[in-house]
């Protein structure tokens, strides 16, 4: 892709004629500092750019190739105008339908609150009309049904065409703005004007009465049209039919769920009114392009969503005294703030960009011209702004990915999102809104019959719920996880649903409180606890629980958790208790734990690095004369794949059908991943981020897995831990 390396040439634009001061540049050095795979088909870049003064800029770019297997589509607050709702919310409820990456979207009114600003259209149908508030139309996003990109200025102009002629409808889905001061408003509706209402708007509009107005007052005539749709451009796909006319005083009027609602005041009702009852009726939307000759394309456009200024047009930026006429002020165009884009390339890919701005230190921003010339040297051929300010926000997986400047991401009305149609096969996901949540999830997808035990570890850290696998497996317990000093709400649910009877306590009064306890007591459950000094006691008090004479016991780092969470299963499946070590001292209560518990053989999981040859040589030197088989690579990754190798020989039922996935750079999620994995019969393999396959033996080990009778992985933890890249990848391995 051609990229320009020297500077943003933010070009001086004619300022004669736009009033707009000299814009300045703003120095690129290189290319984006950090390329992340959203998906296939989608990768999210970070920028971080200088003005000339130094001052930082930090942009997200998303590019998104032109493929049939993705969408770019606009999404509504609250699924219906108006409504206002922040766009990582929004990404949150798309993201089951495929929404992996978004941003915010055009800009919104007040009257009502929410109301898209100009041109919307979804899933083919208009929601709103192509809005002029000023000397041109707003420049618009859209995309066609063979899935090619346009951005132009456009105008609308809807008719409902009937067998003696055709009736012009003046505005889509909102409410008259008539009223006090109307008439010095570019939003302002005249006394005669004609609506039309779908099922984007809801159930009914409420109308306004003779009450609420001032010289529009008056009664609506309104008409319901059963069976009729309005299309985003072009004819209705099917007729509909008129029905009875009346007026109405104000209220709630429905409209009807298979068609749409007419309403008119003044002349537009009685024009409505003349339409008979039971008369055929279809809607036909034109969108024209108000600079050039391709009225054609966009009367193939499904969805499109409206916003401005069109800043690139054919590969340059366009005239900054343009952006006047689409309603934008130089106020609005000339500071740096926060800004959001959308452009196309000459290939087709789609450009989503933020801008994050108003952050001195982090990034100032952009002005308008300065954002256009960033999409330039992005390759754009075509770019429209989107709403900017505290609005400007994007979301991959449903989490926010860049700095919105007002703290938190702000209520928009619209939002647009990079849809997939993949269907996962291969994988499963099972997570909740944190760590307690996701282990809960697990528990009752380990258990489904329930459990009469539940085993119950601290969740702000990792040592007793890794060492407390192989216990939860020996008493055929999940583990679930709490707060300190109340039993978290998701684990006592859950206890409620395994319908358990008997807790166990994993750790001091430091990490689960007495109060905890004595409530558990309280509401009638028998309670253990195990615990120690330390955390290395404590490991030792949970291997003396899994019982003694075993043969064999594992040794672990207490330091860091990939080791141990990678063991957990396969001790658990051989009856192994975990005992914790440091790096480079084998504790007291370790070395009691070892030998008393009789174990033949001591496994060591992890290098050198983890437990030091220091250590091995102290656990060779205990009086139990144990021996010794350490089991390590060159990284974590390493580690677990030889963890399962080694495992996968001496546990000849283990189930290779499946495999549980925990992500290899943090422990939350997957604390309760090696009591889930042995539960199933199953092992837990840690994989990098952000691809799967990132480190080489994590690679190698999914390679070799997906060699033999794979054919399905669990992934545990939400998309902030492992990613839909990630789980489409797995989803490969499953399926190869």
């Amino acid at each position: 892709m051609r990229r320009r390396l020297i500077l943003l040439a933010l070009v001086a634009v004619a300022v004669a004629t736009a009033g707009l001061p000299a814009a300045p540049t703003t120095a690129q050095s290189s290319g984006p500092q950090r390329v992340i795979p959203v998906f296939p088909g989608v990768e999210r870049q970070e920028w971080t750019l200088r003005t000339p003064g130094g001052a930082p800029v930090a942009a997200q770019v998303l590019k998104v190739a032109a493929d049939e297997s993705l969408q770019i589509r606009p999404v509504m607050a609250q699924d219906e105008v108006p409504g206002l709702e922040t766009v990582p919310s929004m990404a949150r409820r798309s993201l089951p339908n495929g929404a992996v990456a978004g941003i915010n979207g055009g800009f919104w009114l007040f009257q009502p609150v929410g109301d898209p600003n100009s041109y919307l259209s979804m899933d083919a149908q208009l929601v709103s009309e192509a809005e002029t508030q000023a000397e041109t139309g707003r420049g618009t996003y859209g995309i066609t049904r063979e899935g090619a990109a346009l951005i132009d200025r456009i105008e609308t102009k809807i008719e409902l065409f009937v067998p003696d002629g055709e009736i012009t409808i003046d505005a889509v889905n909102r409410v008259n703005r008539g009223g006090a001061g109307a008439t010095d408003s570019p939003y302002r509706d005249g006394p005669n004007t004609k609506y039309v209402y779908t099922t984007a708007y809801g159930q009914s509009v409420t109308l306004q009465g003779p009450e609420l107005g001032d010289r529009y007052r008056g009664p609506a005539t309104v008409v319901p049209i059963q069976g009729a749709d309005l299309p985003a451009s072009g004819a209705s796909g099917g007729d509909g039919f008129v029905g009875p006319s009346r007026t109405v005083d104000g209220g709630a009027v429905p409209i009807p769920p298979d068609g749409m609602l007419l309403v008119g005041y003044g002349d537009g009702g009685r024009e409505l009114a003349s339409m008979a009852e039971g008369t055929r009726v279809y809607a036909n939307v034109q969108v024209r392009t108000l600079e050039r000759d391709r009225d054609i394309p966009w009367s193939q456009v499904d969805r499109g969503l409206a916003a401005g200024p069109l800043i690139v047009r054919e590969g340059r930026m366009t005239d900054p005294s343009s952006w006047g006429g689409e309603g934008f002020s130089p106020g609005h165009n000339n500071n740096p703030s926060p800004r959001t884009a959308v452009g196309v390339n000459a290939e087709g890919e789609s450009l989503l960009v933020t801008v994050d701005g108003r952050q001195k230190g982090y990034s100032e921003g952009m002005t308008m011209a300065q954002l256009a010339d960033f999409m330039i040297s992005l390759d754009a051929v075509e770019a429209v702004a989107m709403d900017g300010g505290g609005s400007t926000t994007m979301t991959v997986d449903g989490l926010v990915r860049n700095r919105v400047s007002e703290g938190s991401p702000r209520p928009v009305a619209t939002g647009l999102f990079v849809f997939h149609d993949y269907e996962f096969t291969g994988t499963g996901r099972l997570s909740g809104s944190g760590r307690v949540e996701t282990a809960a999830a697990a528990a009752l997808d380990a258990y489904p019959d329930g459990s009469r035990e539940v085993v119950v570890a601290s969740a702000g850290g990792f040592p007793d719920a890794l060492a407390g696998g192989p216990l939860a497996t020996a008493l055929s317990a999940p583990l679930l996880l709490t707060g300190g000093d109340q039993l978290s709400a998701a684990s006592e649910t859950a206890m409620r649903q395994l319908g358990a009877r008997r807790v166990t306590l994993l750790g001091g009064t430091g990490v689960i409180s007495e109060d905890l306890e004595e409530s558990l007591r309280r509401s009638g459950y028998e309670v253990r606890r195990v615990s120690g000094a330390s955390r290395f006691e404590t490991a030792a008090g949970i291997a003396a629980a899994v019982g003694r004479d075993r043969e064999r016991i594992v040794l672990a780092s207490g330091e860091g958790f990939a080791d141990a969470l990678s063991v957990a299963s396969p001790a658990g499946l051989l009856g192994a208790p975990i005992v914790l070590t440091g790096r480079a001292t084998l504790p007291q209560a370790t070395r009691d734990a070892i030998v008393r518990s009789g174990a033949d053989e001591v496994v060591i999981v992890g290098g050198t690095s983890a437990v030091s040859a220091g250590v091995e040589r102290a656990v060779r030197g205990l009086s139990s004369a144990p021996g010794v088989t350490r089991l390590a690579g060159s990284t974590r990754f390493g580690t677990a794949r030889v963890i399962n190798a080694w495992a996968a020989g001496q546990i000849p039922a283990l189930d290779q059908t499946g495999m549980v996935v925990a992500d290899g750079g943090r422990f939350p999620d997957a604390l309760a991943g090696g009591p889930l994995a042995a539960s199933r019969g199953q092992l837990l393999m840690i994989v990098p981020g952000p691809s799967v396959d990132a480190q080489d033996d994590a690679a190698a080990y999914l390679d070799e897995r997906a060699a033999g009778p794979l054919e399905r992985i669990t992934l545990l933890g939400g998309y902030g831990v492992l990613s839909s890249h990630q789980q489409w990848q797995l989803d490969q391995y499953a399926n190869r």
